[in-house]
């Protein structure tokens, strides 16, 4: 599983070093980026390094999202996911207890309550954008007898799309001239302006931005 190793990791810290990275957690801002909230809480923690701050929290990202669709209670979904480590199952009572409760207290943080639920919302749609990229190609127009002089060529770029639809991967190719990307950068730089002017008036209100 994904949250394993931040997992043993977590369960691996010192009493003190736990406490204190479980209060930097509450303390830091809740965002739906974990790779934020990992920077914000390596900038304060003295106990943990870096890399135990970024597979900890990822785990912790991880487990929230899993329960959110699981129909246990805390207890039982907690002992579950230490069951499914197989290190932990094969643990002293004591150490099984403390990672349990470790958890247990994960789950009551507040900003990873928040940072979940702000990540459901955001997700709450037949198709989320994942990444893309774009390819130019030089097309020929070839005259009716192939072998006399090319009658001109057009460029035609190829937009890709990864995006994730019912749960899986999948990849849309667009066709467009250069009036599509204009159209299209024309279209994101409204959305871009959209943007400041929302994140100003969140600013005004003093309504926490969880995208930042």
């Amino acid at each position: 599983m994904v949250y394993q190793e931040g997992l043993a990791l977590f369960s691996s810290l010192s009493d003190e070093a736990a406490q204190e990275l479980l209060t930097a957690i509450e303390q830091s801002p809740a965002s739906v980026s974990a790779s934020r909230m990992i920077s914000r809480v390596a900038a304060t923690v003295k106990l943990t390094g870096k890399e135990g701050v970024e597979n900890t929290i990822n785990a912790l990202f991880a487990l929230h999202q899993a329960r959110s669709s699981s129909s246990f209670g805390l207890d039982a979904f907690v002992a579950d996911v230490v069951n499914s480590v197989p290190q932990f199952r094969k643990a002293a009572l004591d150490q099984q207890a403390r990672i349990l409760d470790r958890l247990k207290r994960a789950f009551s943080v507040q900003s990873l309550i928040t940072a979940e639920k702000a990540y459901r919302l955001q997700r709450q749609h037949s198709s989320v954008f994942v990444s893309a990229t774009a390819v130019t190609d030089i097309r020929p127009v070839f005259a009716p007898e192939p072998a006399k002089p090319l009658l001109g060529a057009m460029l035609i770029h190829t937009l890709k799309i990864t995006c994730i639809e019912g749960g899986e991967f999948t990849d849309r190719f667009f066709a467009m001239d250069d009036n599509d990307i204009a159209t299209l950068q024309e279209v994101l730089a409204r959305v871009e302006a959209k943007t400041k002017n929302l994140r100003l008036e969140l600013a005004r209100f003093a309504v926490p931005d969880l995208e930042t």
